[in-house]
Formats: C-alpha cells, sequence, structure tokens
C-alpha cells in the first residue's frame, strides 16, 4: 500500500493522504473507508486486497470516487512476492492514468522500467530478467537480459537493464570479453537515449571496481544524483552506488549516509543494507553491520553475496561458528572460486585446517576469477605459504584484478 501511494504521489497535479490516524479515532472502532476519505476531504479512494500463497502474491486494487462510492477503476495483478515493488508500479501507473493525469518524466532504474512498459511486461523473457534479478547469480541475469534485447532490440529500457547486469559482471568477473560487450551495449543504448543516466552510472562503477580508481567515480555519481530527472528508485541504486566507492576510499562517515538514504528511499533492493554493513564495519562498528547483512539475506535469501556480509561482520565479533556457517551457505550458493576461498578462510581462522585445504583446493581447481584469485593470495599468505601467495596474486592481476587496489 505505501509504495503503491508513493508513486500515485508523483503524478502531476495529486495529492495522497494516507490515514494514519484511522485506528485512533474511537477506541476500538474503526470507520469505514469511504466515511474516513470523505472526513478528510479526499476527492477518490483507493482500497484493495493482498492475499499470499506461499511465495506468490495477487494484489487487487479498486478506485472510487468518496462522495457517492462509485468504483470508477480497478486491476488485479499478481506474482512472485519479491516482484512486489514492479507490481506496485503497475498498479499506481492504472490509478494515475484513470484519474486522467500523467507521471512525472522520470528515468526509473530498470526493474521498474521493465515493469511499466506494456510491451515489455506482455513478455515472459522480461518476467525472467526480473525473476534472476531476485534470486540469479550475475551470469544468469546477464544471459536473461541477452535474450530480451535480442526481442527487443530499440527497446532502452532493455538495453538499460543489458548494461546494468553487464557492469555488475565486468565488475565482479572482469574478463576482457565482458569489458568488450558492455561497451558494445552501452554504445546501443547511448544512440538509443544519450541522456540515460545508465551510460554514465555505468561509467563510474566500472571506473571505481574494475579500473580500481574510485575517486574518479565520486563527481560523477554526484553529478547522477544532481539531475531532477531521475526516479526514487534510480536514486537509491546511485546512493548505493556511492556509498560502495566512499568505503573503498575510507570515508565512512559519507559511506553510511549515503547507504542509509538509499534504504531509505527503495526499502526493497537488499544491495543497499549490504552496503551499509560493509561501511559500519570499515568504521569499525562491526555490532551496527549485523543488522543490516541480515536484512539483506531477508530481502534476497537465495544471493550469495548477503551471506558472504554477514559472516565477515560475525567474524568481526568472533562469534566464529554462525560465520562459518553462512561462509557455507555463500559458497554452496555461488559455486564460484571467490566466496569459496573466503570460506576456506574462516575454517583456516577458526582452527580447522584439515577442512580449510580441502575446501581451498576444490576452489583451485574452479575457473579462476579475478576476486578469486586475489582470495587465494591472501588465502595461501594467511597459511603462510608466501611463494604460493604471489603466484595466485599475479594469476587475479591477469584475470582483470585492478592493480591500482593492489598498490593501495
Amino acid at each position: 500500500g505505501e509504495a503503491i501511494a508513493v508513486e500515485v504521489a508523483a503524478g502531476k497535479e495529486l495529492s495522497v493522504l494516507t490515514p494514519q490516524e484511522e485506528y485512533a479515532t474511537e477506541p476500538g472502532r474503526r470507520r469505514a473507508p469511504l466515511a474516513l476519505a470523505m472526513s478528510m476531504r479526499a476527492g477518490n479512494l483507493v482500497t484493495g486486497t493482498l492475499a499470499r500463497e506461499r511465495d506468490s502474491v495477487r494484489v487487487h486494487v479498486v478506485l472510487r470516487t468518496s462522495q457517492r462510492g462509485a468504483v470508477t477503476w480497478g486491476a488485479h495483478k499478481s506474482g512472485s512476492d519479491r516482484l512486489l515493488p514492479e507490481i506496485a508500479g503497475q498498479l499506481a501507473s492504472g490509478i494515475i492514468t484513470a484519474l486522467g493525469r500523467t507521471g512525472p518524466k522520470l528515468y526509473e532504474y530498470f526493474t521498474e522500467e521493465l515493469a511499466h512498459d506494456p510491451e515489455l511486461t506482455s513478455s515472459p523473457l522480461t518476467w525472467r530478467v526480473l525473476e534472476e534479478r531476485s534470486s540469479g547469480g550475475y551470469e544468469a541475469r546477464v544471459q536473461a537480459c541477452r535474450e530480451l534485447v535480442a526481442a527487443f532490440p530499440e527497446k532502452s529500457a532493455a538495453l538499460a537493464a543489458y548494461a546494468a547486469e553487464l557492469t555488475n559482471l565486468a565488475v565482479s568477473q572482469p574478463t576482457p570479453e565482458t569489458g568488450a560487450e558492455l561497451e558494445s551495449v552501452l554504445e546501443r543504448l547511448r544512440t538509443i537515449d544519450p541522456a540515460h543516466p545508465v551510460l554514465e552510472s555505468s561509467r563510474a562503477l566500472t571506473l571505481s571496481w574494475r579500473a580500481g580508481r574510485p575517486a574518479e567515480a565520486v563527481p560523477l555519481l554526484s553529478g547522477l544524483l544532481a539531475r531532477k530527472d531521475l526516479s526514487n528508485g534510480f536514486r537509491s541504486v546511485i546512493l548505493s552506488g556511492l556509498a560502495e566507492v566512499e568505503t573503498d576510499l575510507g570515508l565512512s562517515d559519507e559511506a553510511i549516509e549515503h547507504a542509509l538514504q538509499s534504504t531509505q528511499l527503495d526499502p526493497s533492493r537488499s544491495e543497499p543494507y549490504m552496503r551499509l554493513s560493509r561501511a559500519y564495519r570499515n568504521a569499525g562498528k562491526p555490532a551496527n553491520a549485523l543488522g543490516p547483512a541480515a536484512y539483506a539475506i531477508a530481502l534476497k535469501p537465495g544471493f550469495y553475496l548477503g551471506h558472504l556480509v554477514l559472516a565477515r561482520a560475525l567474524s568481526d565479533l568472533h562469534r566464529t561458528r554462525e560465520a562459518l556457517r553462512h561462509a557455507a551457505i555463500a559458497c554452496s550458493l555461488s559455486q564460484d572460486q571467490g566466496p569459496c576461498v573466503e570460506y576456506a578462510s574462516h575454517l583456516w581462522r577458526s582452527g580447522e585446517h584439515g577442512e580449510s585445504r580441502t575446501v581451498v583446493l576444490d576452489a583451485e581447481r574452479r575457473t579462476t576469477s579475478a576476486f578469486g584469485g586475489y582470495n587465494l593470495a591472501c588465502y595461501w599468505a594467511l597459511a603462510g605459504e608466501p611463494e604460493r601467495a604471489l603466484g595466485w596474486l599475479r594469476r587475479a592481476v591477469e584475470a582483470g584484478y585492478a592493480s591500482a587496489y593492489i598498490e593501495r
């Protein structure tokens, strides 16, 4: 309900009143919604229901005039409960249209933009992109976007989704092939919409996390935040990215502030909470880092990174067994070299050296990634084998790990 209210309030010449005192007007009694709307002098009333069945939701919304209670519009939407923000956005757009108003011309983050395009929402490819965004790994998310763009090559929303997910993949697995694919997609998007904010946000994040030059990313991200044509959801994404960059630069207070702002603008995304947890840890406040990390897992339990972030915070507090459990979950969910080596490091620090070596030797046989190679270098340094550590550090740089981070 709150998500729909926020979206409707963004419409031109529309004011939204939320009856916060509904239960307090008369102790033990609740006024009928229509009577409440009339007492608030509202012109229209929106009511609805939300039904849950396992992991699915069905939302039904009705628009009435407050004077006579006549129904002027109604709709229902159903889908995965992970897609509630997108469902709320679609219903809000219908309400705005039914009221004869138009929403503001804002750039939305790709999850919102895809959900608001009638042609795209009619395609199961779009819903696969959104589902993979909620639970899939980076490679699966990119593949879903590839298929969507193949079907809708001229849709800026599809290209923006593709570019955003490729940016995540290029940062986590910085190979020359991924970088070239990203540049190609950005060029196609630039041709269709040269003002699209994904062009600048992708550049900023690859500068910071792929090239190891976070200081150059700050003015780019700050410039995006100064724009007046971004939705709250998109602003939340930019603030979250800025918080991560500031953490890399050691600007912990600024990072915490911007991560908190990001969670307030869009509390449905897990990434801002993970970045808030990291900012608290870097500020020397591991106890504060626990809550955001746990909440990130609650929002996206199938994504390995939330478990990894929580494991780090628990380890800082010497809660070893709990840290090991979440690190093991992260390794199992990702099946990637980097998280599994981090699990091995947790095992080593807990004194379980035999199990630790079993896990790390298995990780060494997996495809070498930039972050996986770097984590292996850290592991062998921890295990007292410096030559082996240097060998993996060289391989990490060859795989794309930014040498600027090593120098710092």
